[in-house]
């Protein structure tokens, strides 16, 4: 039959599950029996039923069959048709051979889609439960593997979708703008701003500081009209040093609105940092309103702590630049791979010529 094509070189690992998912939908299901081909498992199992008395669930039923010996039995019916068009044999016995054969673990038609759907059609015709891997009992030291690799991919799947739901839960009741708010808030570039404002907030305390000290010591310098730029400083110092602890305050506020309460909570990274920074925030706002002179002046300087920031910066810039070598080591070791195939064929060759060599 030329519409099956045997598989010799199968690896499940060079496809993923999206890969399986676009070639499931975009593939229909050919008959075990005859060329007939169905759009859905669910109908070539019906068609099997009525055309061929093949009753695929029933014989599964009927024998206890587990994944593996359904796998083999599809693709044992497959390759007997291969070999002869003419074979219709629908009744099969637990004891047959061919159950504990791992020839028949490898599919006879490439991307078999009844191999991975026929699950899903028992489930849409009986609303029945799918194979308990716990109950599976392997008889060979490939079936080990593929049961190994079931629960590995069954633990991953259960994790992703416990995430998924946690995603989705804080997701519902955020609106689209919140979304973007917090982006913009969470960007590299935002946090380099913060960090800049930061250290200009501690100049103008400095500033203050400097002003006021000389200013107690009556320094005849700086008390003369021609410097009383310093004088100016010192007031400009002082309204930027509220504005930009102002601007900080917005922010929280803005984080606030942007991520939730969940943002201050234990579960969110960070969290710990986030309830200190606003604290940071917070005292010291208060404190440019209820202390005066000396005491308000050292009190600005606690907006320092908010340099923290600069671990959520390194840390952004070290995850950009590990991504980045990430990709250069798989391009390496692709390049690496076709090196190692391009050598085998020349030694392969070089073995030929010297075979060669020594007849003539």
């Amino acid at each position: 039959m030329n519409d099956l094509h045997y598989e010799e070189d199968y690896d499940p690992q060079e496809h993923t599950w999206d890969d399986w998912s676009e070639e499931e939908e975009e593939q229909q299901v050919q008959c075990l029996y005859c060329k007939d081909i169905s759009p859905s498992a669910k109908e070539v199992l019906q068609h099997m039923k009525s055309a061929h008395t093949f009753d695929f669930q029933n014989t599964r039923k009927t024998l206890q069959l587990d994944f593996y010996q359904c796998i083999r039995l599809i693709n044992y019916v497959r390759y007997k048709v291969q070999e002869d068009a003419s074979y219709s044999c629908t009744t099969f016995d637990k004891n047959d051979s061919f159950f504990k054969d791992d020839k028949y673990l490898q599919p006879v038609l490439e991307n078999d889609p009844l191999l991975f759907a026929f699950e899903d059609s028992e489930e849409e015709e009986e609303e029945e439960e799918a194979f308990d891997l716990n109950k599976v009992e392997p008889t060979t030291e490939l079936e080990k593997k593929l049961l190994s690799l079931l629960f590995k991919a069954k633990e991953d799947l259960n994790n992703l979708q416990g995430q998924f739901e946690d995603y989705k839960s804080t997701q519902e009741e955020k609106a689209p703008w919140r979304e973007r708010l917090g982006e913009h808030l969470e960007n590299q570039i935002f946090h380099v701003v913060v960090l800049c404002l930061t250290l200009v907030d501690a100049l103008c305390v400095f500033i203050q500081i400097f002003y006021t000290f000389f200013h107690e010591c009556q320094a005849p310098l700086l008390l003369s009209s021609s410097r009383r730029w310093l004088f100016i400083a010192f007031e400009v110092a002082d309204v930027v040093s509220v504005v930009i602890c102002v601007v900080f305050l917005l922010e929280i506020i803005l984080s606030l609105v942007a991520f939730g309460p969940k943002y201050y909570l234990p579960g969110w990274p960070h969290w710990k940092l986030h309830v200190f920074d606003a604290a940071v925030v917070i005292t010291t706002f208060i404190l440019e309103f209820i202390l005066k002179g000396k005491e308000r002046e050292v009190a600005g300087l606690l907006i320092v702590f908010r340099l923290w920031r600069i671990v959520k910066v390194i840390e952004a810039v070290i995850l950009s630049v590990s991504y980045t070598h990430e990709e250069e080591l798989d391009r390496l070791k692709e390049s690496y791979a076709k090196l190692e195939d391009q050598l085998k064929i020349e030694q392969q060759k070089n073995t030929e010529l010297q075979q060669q060599l020594q007849q003539q």
